[in-house]
């Protein structure tokens, strides 16, 4: 399957997101790269975290690293992406959550 970039509107940024985690080290590094509505890379990340026990977490702190650079950039208008289903769905959401990575969901709304 062949995915294209697609532009957003003007004044978006958007910002992208994947990771790795090592399930035996519990160790994770995850890159962002944001990208304006040119596709002109803006900013980029990665990170490498100690003491992540799971995916899913590391999934959320990576999460939480994307609201954070789109503040410090200071960007009004963010569509953020990354192939974490379940953690965007739940920062969407307007339900309290209950998993183990409630504390990243509540930093990320």
């Amino acid at each position: 399957m062949s995915v294209t970039w697609r532009p957003l509107e003007d004044g978006f940024v958007r910002i992208n997101f994947d990771l790795a985690h090592n399930c035996h080290q519990f160790r994770s590094i995850s890159g962002l790269v944001a990208r304006n509505s040119n596709g002109e890379v803006l900013a980029s990340q990665a990170t490498l975290e100690k003491e992540i026990t799971s995916s899913f977490a590391a999934e959320a702190c990576a999460c939480t690293r994307v609201v954070r650079l789109g503040i410090q950039m200071g960007v009004r208008r963010i569509k953020i992406e990354g192939d974490a289903l379940t953690i965007i769905k739940k920062c969407q959401s307007n339900s309290v959550d209950k998993s183990e990575i409630r504390a990243y969901i509540k930093d990320i709304k």
